[in-house]
Protein backbone atom coordinates (compact mmCIF):
# COMPACT_ATOMS: atom_id res chain seq x y z
CA UNK A 1 0.00 0.00 0.00
CA UNK A 2 2.60 2.32 0.77
CA UNK A 3 4.56 1.51 -2.46
CA UNK A 4 1.46 2.44 -4.01
CA UNK A 5 0.88 5.58 -2.53
CA UNK A 6 4.22 6.57 -3.46
CA UNK A 7 3.69 5.51 -7.13
CA UNK A 8 0.85 8.08 -6.85
CA UNK A 9 2.68 10.66 -5.07
CA UNK A 10 5.22 10.89 -7.67
CA UNK A 11 3.14 10.92 -10.45
CA UNK A 12 0.96 13.64 -9.41
CA UNK A 13 3.95 15.82 -9.34
CA UNK A 14 4.92 14.81 -12.50
CA UNK A 15 1.76 15.79 -13.83
CA UNK A 16 1.71 18.94 -11.97
CA UNK A 17 5.35 19.64 -13.25
CA UNK A 18 4.37 19.06 -17.06
CA UNK A 19 1.00 21.26 -16.58
CA UNK A 20 3.74 23.74 -14.91
CA UNK A 21 6.31 23.79 -18.03
CA UNK A 22 3.04 23.53 -20.25
CA UNK A 23 1.88 27.11 -18.50
CA UNK A 24 5.20 28.28 -19.35
CA UNK A 25 4.97 27.59 -22.61
CA UNK A 26 1.82 28.94 -23.16
CA UNK A 27 2.52 32.19 -21.94
CA UNK A 28 5.75 32.37 -23.63
CA UNK A 29 3.85 31.99 -27.30
CA UNK A 30 1.16 34.17 -26.21
CA UNK A 31 3.98 36.87 -25.34
CA UNK A 32 5.99 36.30 -28.97
CA UNK A 33 2.36 36.72 -30.34
CA UNK A 34 1.09 39.44 -29.25
CA UNK A 35 4.63 41.22 -29.91
CA UNK A 36 4.03 40.06 -33.46
CA UNK A 37 0.93 41.72 -33.70
CA UNK A 38 2.39 44.83 -32.80
CA UNK A 39 4.99 44.85 -35.19
CA UNK A 40 2.20 44.11 -37.81
CA UNK A 41 0.24 46.62 -36.72
CA UNK A 42 3.02 49.60 -36.31
CA UNK A 43 4.19 48.29 -40.26
CA UNK A 44 0.22 48.46 -41.64
CA UNK A 45 0.25 51.38 -43.52
CA UNK A 46 3.68 50.38 -44.93
CA UNK A 47 1.91 46.87 -46.55
CA UNK A 48 -0.72 48.75 -47.61
CA UNK A 49 1.62 51.03 -49.79
CA UNK A 50 3.33 47.60 -51.03
CA UNK A 51 0.20 46.37 -51.71
CA UNK A 52 -0.81 49.69 -54.05
CA UNK A 53 2.87 49.82 -55.37
CA UNK A 54 2.14 46.72 -56.87
CA UNK A 55 -0.94 46.84 -58.13
CA UNK A 56 -0.28 50.21 -59.88
CA UNK A 57 2.70 48.10 -61.60
CA UNK A 58 0.54 45.04 -62.24
CA UNK A 59 -1.88 47.82 -63.88
CA UNK A 60 0.44 49.44 -66.09
CA UNK A 61 2.21 46.13 -67.14
CA UNK A 62 -1.58 45.24 -68.06
CA UNK A 63 -1.82 48.06 -70.20
CA UNK A 64 1.70 48.58 -72.14
CA UNK A 65 2.43 44.91 -72.08
CA UNK A 66 5.88 46.32 -70.21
Amino acid sequence: MMQRNGAMEKAITQIAQCVERQDKFNQSTKTSIASLVQEVKMHHGNFQEVAWVLQNHEQRIAINGV
